[in-house]
Formats: structure tokens, sequence, C-alpha cells
């Protein structure tokens, strides 16, 4: 016991020092760009101001403090013409301990003359954070049945991926609202464990909160808070003390319905009734021109007017298509639980073909630029683990992926370009909750050989990869011209960087690479995990057979 918790206490010290690396070349490198600069100018405002109208904190250009050039507001008129919040205000708040420190070492100790340096400490929180969850990350995917060697080799393999080294220090909502949405399915798990209400509730909170971080998430919380209780009723259906079959009326169902319900709608309404008191209208931001007010209609409605899948939606043919394709879902989720396996693939495809665009589902994970597999490899095994994940353990399995899955998709049909960003953006929210896919996949490399060398040489990959990242500079941050962070990191490294518009990428035309190699690539992977499914199943006969 006591050899398990020195090396606990090691490998947590050799992720801080991993991190804070990462940290004082990325703060010495660079200001704050992006949403970064508005999520501060809101933190600024609380302070200074203790509001979020944020009207002179844009004519004074507080911004500067750690940003270098002018900038448009991040706001809209609220309804007395005042500026309001564009973002969540959540993130805004959580980083007001690290701006108040940064500002008084500024201040009152003459430090952090550089606008750089003055992020020091808002991105030391997000790190502090990120560090926090990340150990929550180990016991939740323990919770999952998984050992600790496997949990904790799960979590580092993560950590070192070039993306999340990243969001654990930029200031974005994107990981936070990944960490939030982990905490709300923990909840659950921790629940149907011990059959204590506490942790039905706090899953809630963490559902909820996640609203105030980007409120297009209540797309994701909702869909998790329907397939919590799907997955109750599958963990409990056959404990005759729990009387499933009066379903509300017994009194269980109505303590679960208050736990999950209850706090996640009081911070829902409250988010919603906000917004309505600030612009008048029940709007969600970042949904279209905010003169529209398009509010929850606009939510429903531009997935499907985008784009030429938005064009066949929006035709009598394409709203009997859509039908269609909900009915089949549908049949599809039922025989999915009946343990018909040949629909899980048929389901898995339906969904790529319902978001599929070439600046769509593909696009968000294999953009040669922007997309998360090209930038962090290992992650691609997350496909495979799907199936694996199914076979092993069905009920956790139907808790977090279809929820993760739909909720991808609608988001990969309104947008996934992030602009001017790391990596991966958008698919942040998802990537601590299917973690448990990769750890089937590395539990499944015990008993097959060829699956340890796959798994090896793309660590192997990440750790080279990303320990360059420092040494070359821009910590990964992309061109917005088609480059492959990897390619220009190798080529800045060797001093042969008049080579980059020859060799890089950017080549490939992103409708045919997306539609060919994609595609491709995503067979290829759906292929590989039903091989390995299989595979597994057969081992676990043998060792039987032999035992």
């Amino acid at each position: 016991m006591r050899n398990y918790q020195l090396t606990r206490i090691l490998i947590i010290l050799l992720v801080i020092v991993y991190f804070l690396l990462f940290l004082v070349v990325y703060t010495n490198e660079r200001w704050s760009d992006g949403d970064e600069v508005h999520y501060l100018a809101v933190t600024s405002s609380i302070m200074k101001d203790f509001d979020l109208v944020l009207d002179n904190n844009y004519e004074n250009k507080d911004y500067f403090t750690h940003h270098s050039h002018e900038e448009k507001p991040h706001a809209y008129p609220g309804r007395y013409g005042e500026l309001r919040p564009q973002h969540g205000i959540l993130p805004s708040i959580i980083m007001v301990p690290g701006y108040w420190l940064s500002t008084f070492c500024k201040e009152t100790l003459g430090l952090f003359e550089s606008n750089r340096a003055f992020l020091f400490f808002p991105r030391l929180t997000m790190l502090f954070i990120h560090i926090i969850f990340s150990l929550v990350l180990i016991n939740f995917l323990k919770t999952l049945g998984f050992d600790k060697n496997i949990s904790i080799l799960c979590v580092i393999l993560y950590l070192i991926q070039l993306p999340i080294i990243i969001y654990s220090q930029a200031i974005y909502s994107d990981l936070l609202a990944g960490y939030f949405i982990m905490m709300g399915v923990f909840g659950v798990l921790l629940f149907a464990k011990t059959d204590k209400y506490k942790w039905l509730t706090s899953s809630s909170i963490f559902l909820g909160l996640t609203i105030f971080l980007h409120t297009k998430i209540i797309i994701f919380s909702t869909l998790l808070i329907i397939s919590s209780f799907v997955y109750l009723h599958l963990t409990f259906k056959e404990d005759d003390s729990y009387k499933i079959s009066k379903w509300f009326k017994s009194g269980y169902y109505r303590k679960i319905a208050y736990c999950i319900l209850g706090p996640w709608l009081f911070l829902t309404a409250g988010c919603v009734l906000m917004k309505f008191y600030w612009f008048g209208s029940f709007y969600f931001d970042g949904l279209g021109d905010p003169s529209r007010k398009g509010g929850y209609l606009s939510l429903i409605k531009r997935p499907f007017t985008r784009g030429r899948l938005g064009q066949l939606l929006s035709t009598k043919a394409g709203l009997i298509l859509v039908i269609l394709a909900i009915i089949l879902l549908a049949i599809c989720l039922y025989f999915l639980i009946k343990k018909k396996k040949f629909l899980y693939i048929l389901f898995l495809l339906i969904i790529l073909a319902l978001a599929y665009s070439y600046k769509g589902w593909l696009g968000q994970w294999l953009d040669i630029e922007a997309g998360l597999i090209p930038n962090a490899p290992l992650l691609a095994l997350i496909f495979p683990g799907l199936f694996i994940w199914y076979r092993k353990d069905k009920p956790s399995f139907l808790l977090i992926v279809p929820a993760t899955i739909i909720y991808l998709s609608i988001k990969a049909g309104v947008s996934w370009n992030p602009g001017f960003s790391p990596a991966g953006r958008y698919l942040m929210i998802a990537i601590p909750v299917l973690l448990p896919a990769l750890c089937w996949v590395l539990w499944s490399a015990r008993k097959i050989v060829w699956l340890r060398w796959i798994v090896g040489i793309l660590t192997f990959l990440s750790i080279v990869l990303s320990s360059l990242i420092p040494f070359v500079g821009w910590m990964g941050l992309p061109y917005s011209k088609g480059y492959n962070i990897y390619w220009r990191t190798i080529l800045n490294f060797l001093r042969l960087d008049f080579l980059e518009p020859y060799i890089s990428l950017n080549f490939l035309k992103p409708k045919t690479y997306y539609y060919y190699i994609g595609l491709g690539i995503f067979v290829l992977l759906l292929i590989l995990g039903f091989y390995l499914q299989r595979k597994i199943t057969k081992i676990e006969k043998l060792e039987e057979v032999n035992s």
C-alpha cells in the first residue's frame, strides 16, 4: 500500500513539473488571444466594477493589461443598450483569484510588466483545476471497473496529448465543460454503487453548471439526464426491492427524479432567465445574428439549414428522410439494448451519415490543421474501444456514448471549425467521458501483442512531438492556412522551415481528403473495433476452457 501511495505521489509530481514547463514557456511566449481576451475582460469587469456590464471595460481597453492589440467587443447589446457578455460567465468568475493575484503583483509589487507575464496566475489557475480533475478522472475510470494501473496509465496518456496540454492552460471553457460533464456522469455511477442520493444531487449540479460555461452544452446535459434514467433502470431493474414495474409511482423513482432534475432545472432556468433579463428574449449566445433574437428555435433549426445536408433537409423529401432516420434510430436503440450487435454498427453509421458534411463530423476529428486525431493520434483508439466497451459494460456505454455521439453530431452540423485555437476544441467537451473506450483498448493490449505495439508507437509519437513544442514555439497554435502542427514542429526543430510549403499536408484538398481518406480512416477504425471485440471474446472463451 505504501509503495502504491509513493508511486502515485511521484507520478503527480512528474505531471506537475511537466505541465509547469509548458506553463512557463506558454506564458513567456504569447499573450491572450481569441476568446481568452474576452473572458478576462469580463473578469476585469467583475473585479473593478462588480458588474457584468462591459461598455466601460471595452471603451477603456482594459484588455491591454493582458493583450497586444485592439479588439472588437465579444458582447451583445442588452435590452437597454448596454453590452452584456457573449460567452458563459463561469470561466470569467473562476479566473477572479488568478487575475487578482496578477493585478496585485503588477500594481503593488511592480512585477509582471509584460502583458504575457501577467497571464501567469490565470493560466496557473486553469492548470491547477486541470490537475485536480485529472486525479478525479482516475477515480472515475476505477469506478467503471478498471484497475488502478490501467486507470493511471490511461490518464497519463491523455495528459501528454498536445491539445490537452494546450487547453489545460488556455483560458477557454471547452475542457472545463468536459470535466463538468465527466463529474455529472461520475455522480450517477457513484449513486449506482453506493445508493447515496448526494451523488445524484452533485451530478445534477455539475450538469446544470455547464450551461454557465457555454449555453450550447444544454443539449449535451439534457441528453445525459435522459440517459441517466436509462442507465439506472438497466442497473436496478432486476432488484425487486425497488419495484421497477411501478416506475414513477415507486418512491425510489421519485427520489431519483427529484435529485437528478431538481438542481439541473434550477440552474438551467436561472441561466435562461438571466439571458432573458439581459436581452429581453430567450436568446442563446453564439447562434447567429443577435439582432434577430433567434432563441430556442434557432437552436433547433440551424443544424438543418446549413450546407448540402441543410439544403436536402429543407425539402419535403429531406423532412421524410429525417423522420425515417429518427424511427430507425429508435429501432436500433431498442435492439441495441436487446444485444443485437450488428445493429450497433448500423447505429454508428447512421449517426455518421446524418452528421456528415466535409466540414462536419469528419472535419472536427480529421482536419489536417484543427482536427483532433492528426494532433493527438493516440485518441483515434477511442473508436475501436467503443466496441469493446459495449461488449464489456453495456449500461455505462448507454449512459455515455449515445448522448455524446448525438451531441457531437448536432454540433458538427452547426459548425465545427474553431478558428484560431488549438486543435480539437469542440471535442474537448466529450473526450474526458470517452476515455473509458481508450481504457478498454489498453486492457485489451494486455492480451494482444500487436495492439501493444500500436499503443506504444502512438504513445512515443505523442511524447516526442508534444515535448518538442516548447522548444520550437507557438505552442501548437494553427496558422489557419492548412499546415499540420506536427510537420511544422519537426521542420522548425530541424531548422528546415524552408521545406514547409513543399512537404506540408495542406496539399490535400479538404473536400477530397475528408470524403475519401477521412471516411476510409473511420471505416478502418470501426473494422478494427469489431475485430478486437470478437478477438477478446474468443480469448476469454479459450481462457475459460483452459481453466
